[in-house]
């Protein structure tokens, strides 16, 4: 089973010295990916190129280093386009917005303020149903910080259906600690699982997740036909 596993942050560029980011590691990233390669998959992970000096990186093979968004999705793409995945986790932290003018060399620091003017980053995830077809497992992440279950869940499931995905993990930024990574997984069909505990123990629960999805629907048949984004096998039933 071939498996793509996106993790950590885009870096936007501002200028030659600066960038906007987010607060993702990639760690979690980094233990789905893990968790496939040790289940005998065959994994391809992109991530910031500094994720390989990380010291609790152990995988025997470097990720694809990637920057920008519009980097991510060239990447992406050259990944999908080598050899189509049996399943795509799309766990980086991908920014919404892309500097509009990146400035050449340094901005100077004199000004007592500064403008910089951001336009919308293409959304990749909207586009990897068509890139993969039918038969590619895609998983969709959700972050939202300090809401209700109920709102989280409501969010999840749309991009669910928007996007036509085969699943979505969903968390709260506000619930998350050093020890604790509670999760959920939304289907195409509204089911809600919840997963607690380490980023290794969830990463481990994500992964045979998938992989008892992909092997269902496989049995199934399974396949993404709807125009309008429903999960459906050639007798128009759900997976889930």
């Amino acid at each position: 089973m071939r498996v793509i596993v996106t993790a950590g942050g885009t870096r936007e560029a501002i200028d030659d010295v600066r960038f906007l980011t987010n607060v993702s590691t990639g760690r979690f990233g980094y233990e789905v990916a893990s968790a496939f390669h040790l289940r005998g998959c065959e994994v391809v992970l992109l991530a910031p190129e500094e994720m390989r000096d990380r010291r609790w990186y152990a995988l025997p093979f470097d990720p694809v280093p990637f920057g920008g968004v519009l980097d991510l999705e060239a990447k992406l793409h050259a990944a999908i386009a080598a050899k189509r995945p049996d399943a795509l986790l799309m766990a980086a932290a991908v920014s919404d917005y892309v500097v509009a003018e990146r400035a050449d060399g340094k901005l100077s620091s004199g000004p007592e303020e500064m403008t910089i003017r951001l336009k919308k980053a293409p959304k990749l995830l909207a586009g990897l149903r068509d890139r993969c077809g039918a038969t590619t497992l895609l998983v969709g992440f959700k972050l939202l910080s300090g809401v209700a279950e109920a709102d989280l869940r409501r969010a999840a499931e749309e991009q669910t259906r928007r996007d036509r995905l085969d699943l979505t993990v969903a968390n709260d930024l506000a619930l998350l600690t050093s020890q604790r990574h509670p999760m959920w997984i939304s289907t195409p069909s509204g089911e809600w699982t919840a997963l607690d505990g380490t980023k290794a123990d969830v990463a481990r629960r994500v992964a045979d997740f998938v992989l008892e999805s992909w092997s269902r629907a496989r049995r199934g048949g399974v396949a993404w036909t709807s125009p309008e984004g429903a999960s459906q096998d050639s007798q128009g039933r759900s997976p889930w």
